[in-house]
């Protein structure tokens, strides 16, 4: 936080008048007081607004946003970027566990008809082109180093400082350019059975040829790179990312109007929600900074669940292949919480009460999930029933990796999860959104 916010907000709260507020001294002393004690959990836990860290470029936003909408990535030639991550869901699906290729129905409305289900939700896409974003996928197989300038990949072809494919790493400008790039060649997510088998390179060949096969994208990739004659997949990564830089960018939420002083932003119950997320709920530990997020991955004892089976999903575990990894996932950014139901890394948790509820009391609702909830909501959408693994020796490996940080039992009274629940809901949505 700078000194700039903190003369800011200091001066606000003596000069401003609370709006909204009981208009009685002892009033105004309380919520001077609010407005103190978040400071210093501001300072804290390094609360910032989101900057971009670009501006807008025409040609290049114009052809991402035709990459991202366009069924051309994907060589069964029924899916795009936006069946999985739509603005109008919160740059989600909606579901628990996300359709791949195959689905019935059309970009808003998705059944499974003959797709497979993948093991994770589709992740939300709001301010992950940031450079601070550190990694992506929920186990975080795709990394960016700020410093050095260079991706991690799950292929080698496009790893570390000196990669295989220099011109194609060349315009690898954060993580989501990464990014961009693999969904297209899961054969369950958007590739279908085409190619199966074949190398990164291959694949990606195949799938700019499909895409420079339609006039109109090639007009708006002259548009965005002019000069260049010669394509790779890189330039299709780096749109899409900068797309999405500009479309998902979020800085205009009640909580970024307080940090740039403006007292009234939030209100008093929101205020002490802010309080609770950052002191008794510990929600801070990992939900800090500018994105609420400190790239950690954490194991906060989350169910294991599938569809008709379940998934034995062990996290980060399959990237690092580390013991202590096992069961642990990506810590989300939390800006727009309230549109992205439903929440954690499969989806597990249908809303925001469900979410808090389970970190009042993680063990109870490990041990007593039932996945009956997700197939009375969400059964319309699968072939088959949720299940859920209920194998004790893996319940008991997954308690003892658990996160250090995460608390056992909380003991939240009913205000302070209503005052939370408004915090997430109220002071971290965008102003504008869908606008």
């Amino acid at each position: 936080m700078t000194k700039f916010f903190l003369m800011t907000l200091i001066v606000s709260i003596l000069i401003c008048p609370q709006e909204g507020f009981a208009k009685t001294p002892s009033a105004s002393l309380r919520d001077s007081e609010l407005d103190k004690t978040l400071s210093e959990y501001i300072t804290k836990f390094n609360f910032s607004s989101p900057v971009r860290d670009n501006s807008k470029k025409l040609p290049l936003y114009e052809l991402g946003r035709e990459l991202f909408f366009s069924t051309k990535l994907s060589l069964a030639g029924d899916i795009s970027c936006a069946h999985c991550h739509h603005p109008t869901r919160g740059t989600g699906d909606n579901l628990p566990l996300a359709l791949g290729t195959g689905a019935e129905g059309d970009i808003t409305f998705r059944t499974q008809g003959s797709a497979g289900v993948t093991k994770r939700n589709s992740p939300a896409l709001w301010n992950r082109s940031l450079k601070s974003v550190k990694f992506l996928f929920w186990d975080g197989r795709v990394s960016f180093d700020k410093k050095e300038n260079y991706v991690t990949t799950p292929s080698d072809l496009l790893t570390g400082k000196d990669p295989i494919l220099a011109d194609v790493a060349k315009e690898m400008i954060n993580a989501a350019a990464a990014q961009a790039l693999f969904p297209p060649t899961s054969s369950l997510e958007m590739k279908g059975p085409e190619l199966d088998g074949e190398s990164h390179d291959v694949m990606w060949n195949a799938i700019l040829e499909n895409i420079l096969s339609e006039e109109n994208l090639r007009a708006f990739f002259q548009m965005a790179y002019p000069g260049i004659t010669e394509y790779n997949i890189g330039h299709v990564g780096k749109a899409i990312s900068h797309f999405e830089e500009i479309e998902f960018f979020v800085n205009d939420t009640p909580w970024d109007d307080y940090l740039n002083g403006s007292v009234q932003a939030l209100t008093p119950e929101e205020k002490k929600g802010a309080i609770v997320f950052m002191d008794k709920a510990r929600c801070a530990e990992c939900h800090s900074g500018e994105r609420f997020s400190d790239n950690s991955f954490e194991n906060i004892l989350i169910a294991d669940i599938g569809v008709g089976k379940t998934q034995n999903d062990e996290g980060r575990f399959e990237v690092t292949g580390k013991e202590e990894d096992k069961y642990r996932f990506l810590t989300p950014g939390l800006r727009n919480i309230s549109q992205t139901a439903p929440y954690m890394h499969n989806g597990i948790f249908a809303t925001l009460e469900e979410v808090i509820d389970h970190y009042d009391h993680p063990m109870r609702t490990l041990m007593h999930f039932n996945p009956e909830k997700l197939n009375e909501k969400f059964g319309k959408f699968y072939n088959e029933k949720f299940t859920r693994d209920w194998d004790r020796e893996k319940v008991r490996a997954q308690f003892n990796n658990r996160s250090e940080r995460l608390a056992m039992n909380l003991r939240l009274t009913e205000e302070e999860k209503n005052n939370l629940l408004l915090f997430l809901k109220n002071s971290l949505t965008s102003k504008n959104l869908n606008k």
